[in-house]
């Protein structure tokens, strides 16, 4: 028999204006589809334990700039899995149970609620604003999220390296980067309506504000039409599994690890030493991701690593 947790979750967008009805509408929609769709992911990895389903419901508002008050119902296959779930979160140190007034169900808050779901708005916002750059054939933002505040907050939170937190991240969000993406900014509109952006703190006041490079940047609407998108990746694990010493357009196919997962064309930059790549069954690089929407499968896929630049010391 399944078993639930329910999490609180909230986000305050500090606006000095009130919003528009239909951005918290949307917003509210963003925030329901990411739930479903990337979260029971999300939770499974960090808590170890499958999260067959997540939940939105919306437990209340709050004036005064917006807050948006939810609940997060993670769906557990039976009771030992949930009680393995809840375990693990308190071995992460997060808050104590507590109990909503006249629930019998516990509640659970804490940054290893919220550290994911900042980390993917961020993510997906900056998918957007890169495939905008790209439609526009503007000069693409320089966006390092790794250096993030929401991304190092999450990675302590979950005990994990920003490295692996990153993956992981980039992992989830490439099951379906068009539907991150669209979610993300209808969450981000309701603070870039004002000159510069307010602040946007997705987990309440205490979490780390969203960068405001990129609420400033992130558009007010977005959907990703288009049948192709690049997204940057900085120092990942390449793995080679063809080479040609001769060429460096041709001949050369690799996979990164919960990025890429099977086997796609690579292309090398000038002034890169096809010699190094091939004296080695792994490298770290910076490499370009290509991706091409399949529509028999309904998802972008990757085509295409084109390796920018080797890290220094990051072969095996």
């Amino acid at each position: 028999m399944s078993a639930e947790l329910t999490f609180e979750h909230v986000i305050y967008y500090g606006t000095t204006e009130p919003p528009t009805i239909k951005d918290v509408i949307e917003s509210l929609k963003g925030m329901d589809t990411l739930a479903k769709s990337f979260l029971a992911s999300a939770y499974s990895n960090i808590l170890g334990t499958e999260v067959l389903t997540v939940e939105t419901l919306v437990e209340g508002f709050e004036d005064g700039s917006l807050w948006q008050k939810f609940l997060l119902v993670l769906t557990f296959g039976d009771e030992q899995k949930m009680e393995a779930a809840a375990e693990k979160i308190r071995s992460l140190a997060v808050d104590a149970y507590q109990k909503l007034p006249g629930g019998n169900y516990p509640v659970l808050k804490g940054a290893v609620v919220s550290s994911v779901v900042a980390a993917l708005v961020a993510t997906g916002a900056v998918l957007a604003i890169n495939a905008v750059s790209t439609e526009t054939q503007s000069p693409a933002p320089t966006i390092h999220l790794e250096n993030s505040p929401i991304i190092i907050i999450g990675a302590e939170s979950y005990k994990m390296s920003t490295q692996d937190f990153v993956q992981m991240i980039d992992a989830i969000a490439g099951t379906d980067k068009k539907k991150l993406a669209e979610s993300a900014v209808k969450i981000v509109a309701p603070a870039t309506r004002e000159p510069g952006g307010s602040p946007l703190h997705i987990g309440g006041t205490d979490m780390p504000a969203m960068d405001t490079e990129i609420v400033a940047q992130a558009p007010a609407a977005f959907s990703m039409d288009q049948d192709e998108y690049t997204d940057e990746l900085n120092d990942v694990d390449l793995q080679i599994r063809a080479t040609d010493r001769d060429k460096k357009s041709s001949g050369w196919s690799g996979v990164i690890p919960n990025i890429v997962k099977t086997r796609v064309k690579l292309t090398l930059a000038e002034g890169i030493d096809p010699n190094r790549l091939a004296n080695h069954a792994s490298i770290r690089a910076n490499v370009v991701v290509h991706y091409r929407y399949v529509p028999s499968r309904q998802k972008f896929l990757p085509n295409l690593i084109e390796v920018i630049s080797l890290v220094e010391g990051g072969q095996e």
